[in-house]
């Protein structure tokens, strides 16, 4: 079980109630996962201060790239950090079993794929920053689920 030190994040915009995540999910057409939906009700999203970035990294196994660096965890604050701007209903490049969580500081997005074949959270690169990245791969497994994903990248909820 995953746990976040308030220490690790900033700029948290406190417990959200469960029906501000209901609304959430109503706004943006999608259904949270209930590990995920417990990160939002401590933190709502939050982002790293600069110098604990590097404590927070992730390799993507059998990719002889830097490691990924989670810069933002997104929830319901205003601007960049906000669920809403990162999962539009209305956009056809977004999958309907996909939220989009977080932003990297590599330029690409955490995307938690909820349901199907492909479920488990993901690195976006969409920007191809990554020399193995093209039109037709560039999305790489990180993880089964939030509660592992917050582990491999060393972040605890308290």
């Amino acid at each position: 079980m995953a746990f976040i030190k308030r220490d690790n994040l900033t700029k948290e915009g406190g417990p959200l109630p469960d029906k501000s995540i209901r609304e959430i999910e109503k706004t943006i057409h999608r259904k949270f996962p209930e590990d995920y939906k417990k990160f939002l009700k401590k933190t709502n999203g939050g982002e790293f201060e600069i110098n604990d970035i590097e404590k927070h990294g992730i390799e993507i196994e059998g990719i002889d790239q830097e490691p990924i660096y989670i810069d933002s965890f997104f929830g319901t604050l205003e601007g960049m950090s906000g669920l809403y701007n990162w999962n539009n209903p209305d956009e056809e490049m977004f999958r309907k079993n996909a939220i989009n969580i977080a932003y990297t500081l590599n330029h690409g997005l955490i995307t938690y794929i909820t349901s199907g074949k492909d479920k488990g959270i993901y690195f976006w690169d969409t920007t191809f920053d990554f020399d193995c990245s093209d039109d037709d791969g560039n999305a790489y497994f990180l993880a089964e689920n939030f509660d592992e994903f917050l582990d491999k990248i060393n972040l605890k909820i308290d």
